[in-house]
């Protein structure tokens, strides 16, 4: 079992129905922070979970590897 810090961008996308062009690409990506357990490390993504239990896993995420700037094994005791 593996913990990890995952450093990552996130995408945005406007809340309103119509905008100008001007104001396209004004909202920048989420920095993110991501603090989990392994479940899949796959070439093109990393999946975690914040909570396990012997046979279930519980809020997952999954993060393409193009999004992610830093990753940073903290070990588990």
């Amino acid at each position: 079992m593996k913990l990890l810090l995952i450093e990552w961008d996130d995408v945005t996308s406007d809340n309103v129905s119509w905008v100008s062009k001007e104001d396209i690409g004004k909202d920048k990506f989420s920095k993110c922070i991501t603090v989990g357990i392994i479940i899949n490390d796959e070439p093109e993504y990393i999946t975690v979970c914040l909570m396990l239990s012997p046979r279930c896993y519980s809020q997952t995420v999954t993060i393409p590897r193009g999004c992610i700037k830093r990753i940073r094994y903290l070990g588990v005791r």
